[in-house]
């Protein structure tokens, strides 16, 4: 695949912002994905975000993903989602997406998140989030465990695993189970290298191990 694509951020406000991205596969001549996404910070406690999208799936999913089942023709999506900070360290979101397809079809993705940052020396974050997708074809119900942190000395780390419960079965199986784990090594404040460890066992590719090493130079004054 060659891809070119553009991102676009505006701040205006003081308490808002309005982003936006595009993607274009070259050798295929077509849009892979549009978003225009307008968040609003209402108060300390509380934002909320509009967005707008345009996907094709099936264009950047490879077919070992356990999402390539659900990929379908190129189609509209238009959500939103809020989050509120009841107590220090305390993050609740709720997320809501609303597919239209070309032959009339629809569907939706909802997501509820509930995330802690554990006041310790050094920054380490955990959370859970529940999802639900229901379309024609078929659905799922997933749970993700996710975690992250750093140890102050430069390195950083992160693990998540997810589980997902299909409407109908799948080539004969009605679950999937992914999981990732990742280490990260700040050099200096622009230079990161990150290595991480995917483990996948779905019913397209029963067992998958995949593995990969990024190095990031930021030019912001440090690296994200």
């Amino acid at each position: 695949r060659q891809n070119v694509g553009a991102d676009l951020a505006f701040r205006k406000w003081k308490h808002g912002s309005l982003t936006s991205s595009a993607i274009f596969d070259m050798y295929g001549a077509r849009i892979q994905d549009v978003d225009v996404t307008a968040t609003a910070l209402v108060s300390r406690k509380f934002s909320a975000f509009l967005r707008y999208g345009m996907f094709d799936p099936d264009a950047l999913l490879p077919r070992t993903s356990i999402f390539w089942v659900f990929a379908r023709e190129l189609h509209q999506e238009v959500g939103g989602g809020v989050s509120y900070r009841p107590a220090r360290g305390l993050q609740l979101s709720l997320d809501w997406d609303q597919y239209f397809y070309g032959d009339g079809d629809g569907g939706y993705l909802g997501k509820a998140r509930a995330s802690y940052e554990i006041p310790v020396t050094v920054p380490l974050k955990v959370g859970l989030e529940v999802a639900r997708l229901s379309e024609t074809e078929n659905g799922y119900n997933a749970l993700r465990l996710f975690g992250r942190g750093e140890t102050g000395y430069g390195l950083r780390y992160s693990a998540e695993a997810m589980s997902y419960l299909f409407e109908d079965d799948l080539r004969g199986y009605d679950k999937a189970m992914t999981g990732y784990g990742g280490l990260g090594y700040r050099f200096i404040p622009e230079l990161v290298l990150d290595l991480g460890l995917e483990i996948n066992h779905t019913p397209l590719v029963k067992s998958e191990l995949r593995g990969f090493a990024k190095l990031t130079w930021s030019f912001e004054g440090g690296a994200k």
